[in-house]
């Protein structure tokens, strides 16, 4: 089990996903004709600023994926996963800003749940063998156990 390509698979996850969200609105407006309305939005949110951030992230996240695969020292993994909760926490409470601002609940709440759901954190991805030895496998070594099931922290 390579733990680089797991939490490298993560972010691309969380990449698709955050596409997903910046193009479901529009997309919804253009196939309605609803052009007028559509400009109006985009200049609310994510406006100008909402925009700039989101490209910084879409490039955060690439970055991450290579320098996942680069590098493998405890400081970087350590800033992986601090960025990780970081990145994490953003949309979290970006999608509470939005439904404390009086939005329903739709779409991109359930593509914000499933963003932090492909989080890295979510950790348990590959949980320790069981210690009840009938559902252990008949022939053949038993696993060892892991030291942690996290493949940020080891």
């Amino acid at each position: 089990m390579d733990h680089r390509n797991i939490v490298s698979t993560a972010w691309a996850g969380m990449l698709a996903i955050l596409l997903a969200m910046l193009l479901i609105d529009p997309l919804q407006y253009l196939m309605r004709g609803q052009y007028e309305d559509l400009s109006q939005t985009l200049q609310h949110d994510p406006g100008t600023l909402g925009l700039r951030v989101l490209m910084v992230m879409l490039c955060l996240n690439t970055l991450m994926q290579v320098g996942i695969q680069m590098f493998a020292g405890p400081r970087w993994r350590s800033g992986v996963l601090a960025v990780t909760a970081l990145y994490g926490l953003f949309f979290l409470v970006h999608q509470v800003v939005h439904v404390a601002g009086g939005e329903a609940l739709g779409l991109h709440t359930v593509l914000d749940v499933t963003h932090h759901e492909r989080s890295p954190l979510q950790c348990n991805q590959h949980p320790p063998p069981s210690r009840n030895p009938k559902s252990q496998p008949p022939f053949g070594p038993t696993p060892r156990p892991q030291a942690s099931p996290c493949p940020l922290i080891h």
